[in-house]
């Protein structure tokens, strides 16, 4: 039996796992030291045993005792399934999650799980791609946040400078708007269960004559130093192209 001695902190774990994914591939008969840590304690840490086990394949990464860290699932021969803490990782996101999800072996993927919330879903829209010059447009931004709540969402729309801002237009169904310099700005908490959605008119310039691309784009700021941005455009005065539907 080799014994690995994991180094301290969440890197030791992730680089114990890839160690042994290694060695395994090389020799399917060679067993580990494995330590099993049970997070229960004020520090993360609060049981270990060792025991010699034999690594299988599909590890993964969950949260699987409702903490704020995620684990690590290891499948073994010997011992069933076990679980790494993995201290630090309360705020982390798995930007291309492998593996199962969670502690289940069925193989059937579950539902998303997030850490921290995420507006990468949001989207902003218009409502007439192919406007005349003088219409009104109504422009909406959707914050769509699928995991924990986001308590100080920042969203700064520059306003095209060919069209003018409605009065009374500007609607929202949380937080707090405000407009001034050409830009209009929202503010408040975005969670799972109630989106935000914010809409506005603006009314074309009457002056446009050749086809005018008009750019309509938002900057959303999450509060956790994630901005993502998203565009709205119109071609005013522009010419549709329609394909043919050709049936047999």
């Amino acid at each position: 039996m080799l014994l690995f001695v994991q180094p301290a902190g969440a890197f030791g774990v992730v680089f114990n796992l890839i160690r042994m994914s290694a060695a395994i591939d090389l020799d399917h008969q060679l067993r580990f030291g494995a330590e099993e840590i049970d997070d229960v304690g004020a520090d993360g840490v609060l049981f270990s045993e060792m025991c010699a086990i034999q690594l299988l394949a599909a590890k993964t990464l969950a949260n699987i005792d409702g903490d704020p860290d995620l684990e690590a699932v290891v499948g073994t021969t010997y011992a069933g399934l076990v679980a790494y803490d993995l201290p630090g990782t309360a705020k982390a996101r798995i930007l291309w999650g492998t593996g199962r999800g969670s502690y289940l072996r069925s193989g059937l993927a579950p539902a998303p799980y997030y850490i921290v919330g995420t507006l990468e879903g949001s989207v902003k829209s218009v409502s007439d791609s192919l406007p005349d010059p003088g219409e009104a447009l109504t422009y909406t931004i959707r914050l769509i946040n699928p995991g924990p709540s986001l308590p100080a969402v920042h969203v700064t729309d520059t306003l095209p400078i060919n069209a003018v801002l409605v009065s009374g237009s500007v609607h929202a169904t949380s937080g707090s708007w405000s407009v001034g310099g050409g830009m209009l700005r929202w503010n408040g908490a975005v969670s799972q269960s109630i989106g935000v959605t914010v809409t506005y008119v603006m009314t074309l310039s009457s002056d446009i004559a050749l086809p005018t691309v008009v750019l309509n784009t938002a900057l959303i700021n999450d509060g956790l130093r994630n901005v993502i941005t998203r565009t709205a455009a119109a071609v005013v005065s522009g010419y549709g192209v329609y394909l043919p539907v050709v049936r047999k």
